[in-house]
């Protein structure tokens, strides 16, 4: 929103993204909030159901806890502040929740076992579930193969864990199957990492009507990954049990915390091609 002349280097050289407060955060958040005798209440369940909220609707929900309280000329008490919460982040379904861990998990397995840089962190949140992986700004068809098959692993995992598979791979234009889709089209047709050298930009070959012979080339590439995830992920279960089963209890995983659940004795990887 801001124009580029104001933040070009040499003027705003610093940019910091405010995100949504993690786990910890949301806990004092709460505590401010609430004030003295904050220290009553149990406020780890809270925040597991408020991930992915900002900071403002936390404050938010303790301002409507206490007009409840008063409503009902008590003080703050447990229900309030749950029923306050039920507003603005309804707890999942218990299926759901394990789905969306075994999803996750799904990620960071794959990742890890195609040797790409770990991730950064894992969440379960009131609107679904992301875990952050470092990104390299140079790609090649090794490192490009084995990030569609990290995007395609949360659906795999789903498959070769629960037996079948959700909409929430492929949830809106940035969804995992969004972002392959993408990724591989662009190694194909623009990056030089196909058959072909000609750099061909995605819209503008499917502008010329070559739509069916871009979306097969792309299709076959997702369904060799997707494959492939789903080898890794057989392969490696325990892994994927062990780590889902972790953040969905915790629902937040730092970079160290997955770095020690990653500790499978290691096996010969499947063969991946695209």
């Amino acid at each position: 929103m801001i124009d580029p002349a104001i933040i070009r280097t040499g003027r705003f050289d610093t940019h910091l993204e405010i995100g949504h407060p993690e786990r910890a955060a949301i806990i004092r958040i709460l505590a401010k909030s609430i004030g003295k005798g904050a220290d009553q209440f149990d406020l780890a369940p809270l925040a597991d159901q408020l991930l992915g909220a900002s900071g403002a609707q936390v404050a938010g929900l303790v301002r409507e806890a206490l007009g409840l309280a008063r409503s009902e000329a008590f003080e703050l008490q447990d229900k309030h502040l749950r029923e306050a919460a039920l507003k603005i982040a309804p707890p999942h379904d218990q299926d759901l929740l394990w789905r969306m861990a075994v999803h996750e998990a799904g990620h960071i397995v794959v990742a890890h076992h195609l040797g790409l840089p770990p991730a950064r962190n894992a969440k379960l949140t009131n609107t679904g579930g992301s875990v952050e992986f470092p990104e390299s700004p140079l790609k090649c068809q090794k490192t490009v193969r084995h990030r569609i098959a990290t995007l395609m692993a949360g659906r795999a995992a789903e498959q070769a864990i629960l037996g079948t598979v959700s909409n929430g791979a492929g949830l809106g234009p940035s969804s995992d199957l969004a972002e392959a889709t993408r990724l591989a089209g662009r190694a194909l047709f623009e990056w030089g990492l196909g058959t072909q050298l000609a750099h061909i930009p995605i819209d503008i070959t499917l502008r010329a009507g070559a739509a069916q012979f871009v979306t097969t080339d792309v299709e076959d590439c997702l369904r060799k990954a997707e494959e492939t995830a789903r080898k890794i992920s057989q392969t490696y279960r325990e892994d994927v049990l062990r780590i889902a089963e972790t953040i969905a209890e915790e629902r937040e995983l730092s970079g160290d915390r997955i770095s020690k659940l990653l500790c499978g004795k290691e096996q010969e990887l499947p063969k991946f091609g695209c």
